[in-house]
């Protein structure tokens, strides 16, 4: 229990640097309290902390602190249970905040600031680790908080985690943001966390290696490669176990094309930092100059795993695998759709947990008295939806689409095509995609399935089952497909992205 003499003064505590969720709502009158309501506050304080602490037992969030064998000098108490008092302390301001109780209030930080005193380091690792927390959970919980502020939580986050004393878990919110963060703005947010860090991999406590990494850095920019050579080759004497010294060496060593000598550097700098994106990616492109694809898809993947979201390795791995991908999918899926419109086999109505897809038709009404390169032939105005309904941080990409068209006169045609540049769409969860297109034949269609392939980004390293998803638009009825005037099409397209149109001969000869 908490015991508050009546002597404690008003303490200036420290400004947070960013404002608690809870401090946004405005405080309830309420009368002062007594110690006892101190004691039964501190009661559902710790209550409050033991919540929170088997949440995080669930949901694993960043290391409380990195603090818990330190001893504060003077005391008996471990460094785990002054943080616990600070935890309980904090909670239990932020009950008399919200209840309007100043004095209590002022109470709490004086008390904050004796324990604060007394126990300097675990003070110092309890401020530091709240910081983190708060950072991090605006950056990814703060979907309604400005752009800016997210900003600078990640700019937090990197000075947290730069060296010479490293903050532990503030690396590890960074790269949790490159995975989870999802929103309008997530694209901004990644890139932040990107650049932050890079940043902090190019840090070092030694003055002499940050001079020689500058040095270096400024060669190859100005396209001295074998200056800079030496100077990172001399640099990974001198600072062995900085990372980012081999990673430079080794990108050197690409430059110059001595692809197995960037191999065995890069090797040394995951030996260091296991989750080097950059690293792993330039695996990649070392295996894929020394002619091993499977190989170089292998480090390619890797890199996607930890930053899902980077461009070159994705169109890397796309240009190795992805042909294969949709064959090997598709083709039996093709199959099946076929048979479906002759009776002789089923076609699922069911998608993926989370994945939505809709489509519709209308019969466009060409003038055939203008001069009109369509009269006479059946034109149709195809639209469709894909949704991610997914919780959490689960995105999509999709890889190919398909459809199997039954004419009039009996044939049976599937067609097929991988989905590149305007085709091609990434759906966070709650986002949408919708797209258009006409399709002008010279026999009526009769009936028609469609279907397409997703890939999930989160789970590029995983099996084939878990990694791909296959996903159907279902059977469209042309029967009821309503008939609409020219001029109505563009109203019908709101919203959508417009694919072209696509003329298709269905009466030739085969």
């Amino acid at each position: 229990m908490l015991s508050l003499s009546n002597s404690v003064h008003l303490a200036k505590q420290e400004p947070l640097p960013f404002t608690n969720r809870l401090d946004r709502e405005q405080p309830r009158a309420c009368s002062s309290w007594t110690p006892a309501d101190l004691a039964v506050a501190a009661s559902l304080a710790g209550v409050f902390v033991d919540f929170v602490d088997r949440r995080r037992a669930r949901w694993p969030r960043m290391p409380r602190s990195s603090a818990s064998s330190v001893r504060a000098v003077g005391s008996e108490t471990s460094g785990t249970d002054i943080i616990q008092k600070f935890e309980t302390l904090t909670a239990t301001r932020q009950l008399a905040e919200r209840s309007g109780d100043q004095e209590v209030v002022s109470r709490i930080d004086a008390l904050l600031k004796q324990e604060e005193e007394s126990n300097p380091v675990a003070a110092l690792a309890w401020r530091q680790q709240r910081r983190l927390q708060v950072a991090c959970d605006t950056v990814l919980l703060g979907v309604q908080d400005p752009l800016p502020a997210r900003i600078q939580a990640i700019s937090v986050l990197k000075d947290l985690a730069a060296p010479p004393l490293p903050t532990p878990g503030a690396e590890d919110a960074l790269f949790r943001i490159l995975r989870e963060v999802v929103g309008a703005d997530a694209a901004v947010l990644r890139q932040a966390a990107d650049d932050a860090l890079w940043h902090v991999w190019h840090q070092t406590e030694d003055e002499d290696a940050a001079g020689m990494m500058r040095r270096g850095r400024t060669l190859m920019e100005g396209d001295r490669i074998s200056e800079a050579l030496q100077v990172f080759s001399e640099l990974v004497k001198e600072a062995p176990f900085f990372a980012e010294a081999w990673n430079k060496r080794a990108t050197v060593y690409y430059m110059l094309k001595e692809f197995q000598q960037s191999v065995d550097d890069c090797k040394k700098v995951l030996e260091l930092n296991p989750r080097h994106f950059g690293c792993l990616s330039g695996l990649g492109m070392c295996y894929a100059a020394l002619g091993e694809p499977e190989t170089a898809a292998h480090w390619y993947k890797k890199a996607l795993s930890v930053h899902p979201f980077m461009q070159g390795p994705r169109k890397a791995l796309d240009g190795l695998e992805r042909e294969k991908y949709v064959e090997n999918y598709l083709s039996p899926r093709v199959q099946t759709a076929v048979e479906s419109l002759t009776g002789d086999a089923f076609w699922p109505a069911e998608n993926p947990e989370g994945i939505h897809l809709e489509w519709d038709v209308h019969r466009i009404n060409v003038d055939r008295a203008a001069k009109n390169p369509n009269a006479g032939a059946n034109t149709y105005f195809f639209r469709a939806l894909v949704r991610n309904k997914a919780l959490g941080t689960r995105q999509v990409r999709s890889l190919a689409r398909f459809y199997a068209l039954r004419f009039a006169c009996g044939k049976i045609y599937p067609l097929r095509r991988p989905t590149y540049g305007q085709a091609e769409f990434v759906l966070e969860p709650g986002e949408e995609y919708k797209y258009s297109w006409v399709f002008t034949t010279d026999t009526d269609l009769i009936g028609m399935v469609g279907g397409m392939l997703l890939e999930r980004l989160d789970r590029v390293d995983a099996s084939d089952a878990d990694r791909f998803l296959f996903a159907s638009l279902g059977q469209l009825s042309f029967s009821e497909a309503p008939m609409v005037p020219m001029h109505k099409v563009e109203s019908l397209n709101q919203e959508h992205i417009y694919m072209g149109e696509l003329t298709f001969k269905a009466s030739r000869d085969s």
